[in-house]
């Protein structure tokens, strides 16, 4: 017994060498760093006062981002368009690569000149069905035909309409109706799904064309009477669209059909000045410090839906910058693979994906020897020390651990930029830490083309989402006073309140939903985001701290705060999702977990969570009434359930959905029948 308690000791002793070696050489020399050497030897307060040079305050209480101007909707390069983008790419680095497809193990590069052409051949098939200003569907997963279709459809004066994989034939139907779509560019699967559940039910479509050669449903759909064409054959037609049909900055780019955290699709209209806007945004932050670092040395991997406004704004300044843009090849279960092939330097990402991330390199760290382990996590422990003073690399430590695990993503990642949700921010220092690269987070809504608030990139305080975007302003409105008690109990030293924001990013409302578009400003023309947030005025940044709409009270009349406790109750080793259903009826509240691969019973998990609510607890981070009593155990996550409906496609829960779906078992759980 006492050899293998002696035995035990030994990777602590090994972790302490590797410690010692490390403190003792100092070695950092050589190692670019995002953060200032002079900024890493400052004190904290120097750190805020230079985050708050970053921004100004208005007399009416808004805040904005030092380089904000109102009414600039162009990029350096001149484009006020999308499609002026693409052609600026065109006489700037013409024959460069731009976006890339993996064939066979390898990345197969198109140039912006071959787009162009591309774009053009298709336009002039859509061109012979459509209007300016109709609509043009586009249905599949990220790949080089949704890029040529979405130009396409600029070309013809059109506006384009994504549609998700996740929604309902009902909510496809709905879709179709309201916009009046006569032609959807679709791969043959998403086409094949098309006339399983709305084309041969009665749903209405003139003409589908198809990216792929697909025999079986390209009779299918003409035995529907639905013109069908294949996008390949589209090279051979001849003539042209006018250039009198292209858009100018005010036209229409989409309708981005979001279900939010709702359920029910409303399509926001985005136009090409809300997208420029934001991409002209991030040229002029940086002159004052970059926003982001990318060059014509960037490679961007493309894996979020582009159907996701946030993904298609953050191809567009991948486009603006000269980077190269290579799409997944549509498996999520081969990403890893895909980073491997690709080995990109920048990417987008959401809390649940890098939750993922660190969940396998856990997992892969558990299975290696006691020896090995505890070199990791003194090491580990060491580099998020070094991370949270601003320092993203060691050459000693990244060479002996941490190269191997940024080797398992391609080895070449340089930033990360997360939005959609909070991220915990253990996991973004633990992250920064193996990856050794720069994680910020932004936030933003389909409302403002994802541009609202983003980090710093030198910023090292990692519990915000950070400075207001030079695109737009920033201001807090009022919140109902039980609200603002409770928040401002929590954070007595901080200005609390529902965030508004206006710019040129923003949308101009939803389509065909006046009542909708009217409940979403208030009546100075602020765009009601629906989240509370916090602005500190010690640091000059804004947190996201909860939904307007999500508290509720339990019967005894304590309120209680969803989303805070399911940030808290997910470890992300038991436990690695949550969700609080809001119920008004009782004084207790249940928790649902989502629990995979762990072999604990239900009664084990149930102990765990309340063991962990008993820590935080003791750290006076909740209250006793914030430790669930009863918890309703699922074993897979909750995309897994209702034909993936209880969540967004960036993994957002839609809380009512799951209130619903899982009612029978909150009931139970709380003794009510």
């Amino acid at each position: 017994m006492g050899k293998i308690k002696s035995m035990a000791i030994i990777p602590y002793f090994a972790g302490i060498i590797v410690l010692g070696s490390v403190i003792f050489a100092g070695d950092t020399h050589g190692v670019k760093n995002l953060v200032p050497g002079d900024l890493k030897k400052s004190d904290m307060s120097s750190h805020f006062e230079d985050m708050k040079r970053r921004i100004r305050i208005t007399e009416e209480g808004a805040v904005q981002h030092v380089n904000f101007q109102r009414g600039v909707v162009c990029t350096p390069d001149g484009s006020t368009t999308l499609l002026e983008l693409l052609f600026n790419r065109c006489n700037n680095m013409g024959d460069d690569p731009l976006y890339g497809t993996i064939v066979e193990g390898e990345v197969v590069y198109r140039s912006a000149n071959e787009v162009w052409k591309d774009a053009e051949s298709i336009a002039r098939l859509i061109g012979q069905m459509t209007e300016p200003k109709d609509t043009v569907g586009i249905y599949s997963v990220n790949r080089y035909e949704w890029i040529v279709t979405e130009m396409a459809s600029y070309m013809c004066g059109c506006t384009n309409v994504p549609l998700y994989s996740t929604f309902s034939p009902e909510n496809v139907q709905l879709i179709l109706e309201e916009t009046g779509m006569k032609v959807c560019v679709a791969s043959a699967d998403k086409a094949r799904q098309l006339l399983d559940s709305v084309l041969e039910k009665g749903g209405k479509l003139s003409c589908v064309v198809l990216m792929d050669r697909d025999e079986e449903v390209r009779e299918r759909l003409e035995n529907a009477g639905i013109r069908t064409y294949y996008f390949e054959d589209a090279a051979s037609l001849s003539g042209e669209v006018g250039k009198e049909r292209y858009p100018s900055g005010d036209d229409l780019a989409t309708i981005c059909y979001t279900s939010g955290t709702s359920g029910k699709p409303k399509g926001v209209m985005l136009t090409h000045k809300n997208f420029i806007s934001g991409v002209a945004g991030v040229f002029r932050g940086s002159n004052e410090r970059e926003m982001v670092r990318l060059s014509r040395d960037d490679v961007y991997l493309s894996y979020l839906p582009l159907a996701h406004v946030m993904e298609r704004i953050c191809v567009n300044i991948s486009v603006a910058y000269g980077c190269k843009i290579v799409f997944f090849r549509g498996n999520s279960k081969e990403i890893k693979e895909d980073y491997l092939i690709v080995k990109p330097t920048f990417i987008i990402s959401v809390p649940r994906v890098l939750n993922l991330f660190k969940e396998k390199i856990e997992e892969n760290v558990r299975q290696k020897n006691i020896l090995v382990r505890g070199i990791f996590r003194a090491s580990l422990w060491y580099k998020k020390w070094r991370v949270s003073r601003g320092e993203l690399r060691n050459r000693l430590l990244d060479w002996l651990v941490f190269d191997k695990v940024s080797k398992e993503f391609g080895g070449r990642i340089g930033q990360v930029l997360c939005g959609s949700a909070p991220l915990k921010k253990e996991v973004l220092v633990y992250m920064q830490a193996v990856l050794s690269c720069r994680i910020f987070q932004g936030y933003g809504q389909t409302e403002n083309v994802g541009t609202g608030i983003v980090q710093p990139l030198d910023c090292y305080l990692y519990d915000n989402v950070g400075i207001p975007f030079p695109s737009n302003e920033v201001k807090l409105g009022e919140i109902s006073g039980e609200l603002k008690s409770e928040y401002g109990r929590r954070y007595p030293s901080c200005k609390i309140g529902e965030i508004l924001l206006r710019g040129d990013n923003v949308t101009q409302g939803y389509f065909k939903r006046p009542s909708e578009t009217l409940e979403l400003f208030t009546s100075d023309g602020w765009l009601r985001t629906g989240d509370i947030g916090m602005f500190d005025t010690d640091t000059g940044m804004f947190s996201v701290i909860g939904r307007v709409k999500d508290g509720f009270k339990t019967s005894q009349g304590e309120y209680i705060d969803p989303g805070k406790l399911e940030m808290l109750y997910s470890d992300g080793e038991v436990v690695h999702d949550v969700c609080i259903p809001r119920r008004s009826d009782s004084d207790r509240i249940v928790a649902i977990v989502v629990c995979p691969g762990t072999k604990k019973s239900d009664e084990e998990i149930l102990r765990h969570v309340v063991e962990t609510g008993e820590k935080l607890f003791k750290q006076k981070r909740i209250t006793r009434l914030e430790i669930p009593s009863r918890v309703i155990v699922v074993r897979k996550g909750f995309e897994s359930f209702s034909d993936g409906e209880l969540v967004t496609p960036t993994a957002k829960k839609r809380r009512p959905l799951i209130e619903r779906y899982f009612l029978h078992e909150i009931n139970e759980a709380l003794e009510i029948k």
